[in-house]
């Protein structure tokens, strides 16, 4: 593999524009539906003086992680806007 390259992880998703309250354990609850959440965690960071959150939930299945990203998610209570795409791991 060749420095600076990039490769999706098929069974996490990154999901933005989260809501400030959202935690972690209320993310997987959002994501449960589409099947087995091994693991869920949301970050924290601050943009121009705005706090933004993301967040990353893990599938035990590419074929679930497929799902969720295929069908959904739209859940109000954590998400301000819509926004869900496979996760990207750097390769060095």
């Amino acid at each position: 593999m060749f420095a600076n390259q990039e490769t999706t992880n098929e069974t996490k998703l990154y999901i933005r524009s989260l809501k400030l309250d959202t935690t972690a354990e209320s993310l997987k609850e959002a994501f449960k539906s589409f099947g087995d959440v091994v693991s869920s965690s949301v970050r924290e960071i601050t943009h121009n003086e705005k706090k933004l959150k993301f967040g990353f939930v893990e599938f035990g299945t590419k074929e679930e992680a497929n799902e969720a990203l295929s069908n959904g998610p739209s859940h109000p209570e954590i998400l301000e806007v819509t926004y869900v795409s496979p996760a990207y791991i750097k390769l060095a």
